[in-house]
């Protein structure tokens, strides 16, 4: 029996990930809820995720940051969105203001239409920062430039959340002073955003494989969910737990229990 959420109280939540047994038959899904405050827990939903390698399973995003050009064009704008650190779950709004890059960087040379990539991170704390494999960026081609950013160790204390891909005029492009939209001050501006390596395993009628508390489970605080274990998440490396819904006030506890022959 392995404890997978320990008195979560934020949907967008996820447990540590744990190996997928090979001999699993079947999970068993315990989970209580404590009610808290005058506003108790209303709504829960508990899906369960997978990933064949899991890399992200301690840093990475939860849910997707979205990043986009903001209404301020020199700055880059993200959606709300749930993030891992070091085996800890954070969240962080969207943007009310657009986010400043950290340096002002410089892609091209003035003469050609060059390339270059910023990469874009979030801390513990929700705050942004952008950092580039070199200052100017003269990449002759999109795949050298992705090359030279994917090369790019994340620091230990951020969550890698996206990258933006730019290809400059016949000018020099420079961060926090040129706009990134397109034909303005750069060629083209293509913002990505990373997404984790973990899955919500569906059934067979392409629903989530969750446990969706009834009423009455709500009120007593228990639900106690059998849960077959199909190819797919027989094939995954790792497993998680999402907190898919959470409303009212109050902490989830859950356990797995992974049965086999």
């Amino acid at each position: 029996m392995f404890k997978m959420f320990d008195r979560e109280d934020t949907a967008g939540a996820v447990s540590n990930a744990i190996k997928m047994p090979r001999h699993g038959k079947r999970m068993v899904l315990d989970t209580v809820i404590e009610h808290r405050a005058a506003t108790p827990i209303s709504a829960c939903e508990i899906a369960i995720q997978g990933s064949m390698k899991g890399e992200d399973r301690n840093t990475g995003m939860i849910t997707s940051a979205t990043l986009a050009i903001d209404s301020t064009p020199e700055k880059f704008a993200n959606a709300a969105c749930y993030y891992r650190i070091n085996g800890t779950n954070y969240s962080v709004a969207a943007d009310s203001a657009g986010n400043a890059f950290s340096a002002a960087h410089v892609i091209g040379d003035g003469a050609s239409a060059l390339w270059g990539v910023i990469n874009i991170y979030i801390d513990a704390a929700g705050a942004f920062s952008s950092r580039v494999p070199t200052t100017p960026q003269v990449y002759t081609s999109a795949e050298l430039a992705l090359v030279a950013a994917e090369a790019m160790v994340t620091p230990s204390n951020l969550c890698y959340v996206g990258h933006i891909l730019i290809q400059s005029d016949t000018s020099t492009w420079t961060a926090n002073t040129d706009n990134m939209t397109d034909g303005g001050e750069l060629t083209t501006a293509d913002f990505r955003s990373a997404t984790s390596s973990f899955i919500t395993f569906q059934d067979g009628a392409g629903g989530d494989i969750s446990d969706q508390l009834t009423a009455t489970e709500l009120t007593n605080g228990r639900s106690l969910v059998n849960i077959p274990v199909s190819d797919t998440m027989m094939a995954a490396g790792y497993v998680r737990l999402y907190l898919k819904t959470l409303t009212g006030t109050g902490y989830v506890t859950s356990r797995l229990k992974i049965i086999g022959d």
